[in-house]
């Protein structure tokens, strides 16, 4: 059936019609001292999702995790997971609800954490450099059929001092002994189907947060955030940047140098709805856009979509 289909019910008249949907969990921030960039949003990306005439589907928007501050080398604090966004169908609605995982926190006193992405591993403590792993591929159901996110990159305490990048929907984190930089990992591109208006880096979303650094004289080059609203790792006392809002970007970890360094936020999930704006005369919710056939539905905090 082609894309935007609308379904006819036994005696000829339409019950539902088909969406785009996509559906990015809350990102997770880094950690606070040469610490793992926070692990991006899972995500979750369905072509033919079916929605039924006059029925309200429930939307959550997952918060991205609070960005923390050392106020010491040891403990460094890790990151904070990101909010789970949630697609439900009701007990009205039939079809399946689509949870996009909130993404993994970054390494700092402890080792990257599990998410929808992971977290990047630490590099204050040999016994912290472990990445988390993604959790959003093994989800039940349609949310792990269609979801994706990746693990963190390792982090590594000498002789690069420095956190490893947060994984993203569409790669791994790089670990803090690549070259050149424990970038985050890069999110998906979905510009073919939402335009570039949405998200971030003209249509990605879901990039993990970029490595942080020790400043010189030990490692002196944090990650670059993953393209789809990832924020980029510091070597300094300067608070890494906060991710891009509404693309479940992680955040950067923190720096240190001749100070304790901090991360900024992980960067709010986000809804997407494209439908083709004849199947629905009635269809709200969120902020609506129209382009050519499709009208677009933008959902940046919870609410409701009725079909």
């Amino acid at each position: 059936m082609p894309v935007g289909a609308a379904k006819v019910g036994l005696f000829g008249g339409k019950t539902a019609y088909e969406v785009q949907l996509l559906v990015v969990g809350g990102g997770a921030s880094g950690g606070s001292a040469y610490s793992g960039g926070g692990g991006a949003g899972g995500l979750v990306y369905i072509s033919d999702y079916e929605v039924k005439f006059s029925i309200d589907y429930d939307v959550t928007v997952g918060a991205g995790g609070a960005g923390v501050n050392a106020n010491s080398e040891s403990p460094a604090p890790t990151g904070n997971v990101g909010g789970d966004s949630i697609f439900n169908v009701n007990a009205e609605g039939g079809g399946s609800t689509i949870t996009g995982k909130g993404g993994g926190p970054g390494g700092g006193q402890n080792t990257g954490q599990d998410g929808g992405s992971g977290g990047g591993g630490a590099g204050t403590s040999p016994s912290n450099t472990a990445a988390g792993d993604a959790t959003q591929p093994s989800q039940p159901g349609d949310s792990g059929t269609y979801g994706f996110g990746f693990a963190g990159g390792a982090g590594q305490r000498s002789p690069y001092y420095s956190g490893g990048g947060g994984g993203g929907a569409g790669e791994v984190g790089k670990a803090a002994s690549a070259s050149p930089a424990p970038d985050g990992g890069n999110g998906k591109d979905y510009s073919s189907v939402f335009g570039t208006g949405f998200g971030a880096d003209s249509g990605y979303f879901a990039g993990g947060g970029g490595g942080g650094a020790h400043g010189p004289p030990h490692g002196d080059n944090p990650g670059d955030g993953g393209l789809g609203g990832g924020s980029p790792g510091s070597k300094t006392t300067t608070v890494s940047p906060n991710a891009d809002a509404n693309t479940g970007g992680g955040s950067g970890g923190g720096g240190i140098n001749g100070g304790y360094g901090a991360s900024g936020n992980g960067g709010q999930g986000v809804v997407l709805v494209r439908r083709v704006t004849a199947d629905s005369a009635t269809a709200s919710g969120g902020t609506t856009s129209t382009s050519g056939q499709y009208t677009y539905h933008h959902f940046t905090s919870s609410g409701t979509y009725t079909g």
